[in-house]
């Protein structure tokens, strides 16, 4: 262990990038294949090794710290007193938050280091990506008992994860935009329930949440925007 933690220390204290110049980060290296679906930049274009090393940063971060949140926020709904159904309808949460990380660090780190795995990749942070935002429905909608709206959240995710695993013609960005969008405002459906159950901040931060929600796609699509990954 000894040995183990000097080659680190010295690893780190060597820590080759520092010497690196601009012009070695801005320069763009082939990441993301051609043919991976989305907006994404072509082999030839690129992207730079600043916004590669952003990426990397804010990955390998959102995975340590929602390992965290969601230890503390599991330990917090241990109390036997807590209900069954809140339990469980964190638990799912928090491991929808964490595939959902785990997937597109997955993804965006290692797609050029596995193509021939890209499409499965792909399929793994498109299924993390529902996964969350169904599981982000699924406490508040169990403990509201609106057991419809969430079936219809888990219907949704299921028939844009479908399309995309089948690879046909049905796997169109139309169609998992409606879906994504039909997900994130379905509690308009249950708004009486959901307005009385919340306070008046939390509804604002709701409505925010799913305003930045809805335009969140706009950095992402413009990858004329410096680190647009990053941002998102």
């Amino acid at each position: 262990r000894a040995r183990a933690g000097m080659s680190l220390a010295a690893a780190w204290k060597q820590r080759p990038w520092r010497h690196k110049s601009p012009a070695w980060w801005a320069q763009r290296v082939t990441w993301y294949p051609d043919g991976c679906f989305g907006p994404y930049r072509s082999a030839q274009e690129g992207y730079s090794r600043r916004e590669l090393a952003a990426d990397a940063a804010v990955h390998l971060t959102g995975v340590s710290m929602g390992c965290v949140g969601a230890l503390l926020m599991l330990e917090r709904v241990a109390d036997p007193a807590c209900p069954a159904a809140v339990r469980l309808g964190l638990g799912v949460y928090a491991c929808s938050l964490l595939v959902m990380l785990c997937c597109s660090a997955a993804f965006n780190l290692l797609v050029t280091r596995w193509p021939a795995s890209t499409k499965a990749l792909q399929l793994a942070d498109h299924a993390g990506i529902l996964l969350l935002i169904a599981g982000s429905y699924t406490p508040l909608m169990v403990a509201l008992c609106c057991g419809r709206t969430l079936a219809f959240v888990w219907t949704a995710g299921l028939v844009s994860f479908t399309a995309k695993a089948s690879g046909s013609f049905l796997d169109l960005l139309a169609l998992h935009v409606l879906c994504f969008l039909a997900m994130g405002w379905a509690c308009v459906g249950s708004w009486a329930d959901v307005s009385g159950a919340l306070s008046p901040p939390a509804l604002r931060g709701l409505l925010l949440g799913g305003t930045l929600y809805t335009v969140g796609l706009l950095p992402w699509a413009c990858q004329r925007l410096a680190d647009p990954n990053a941002l998102l």
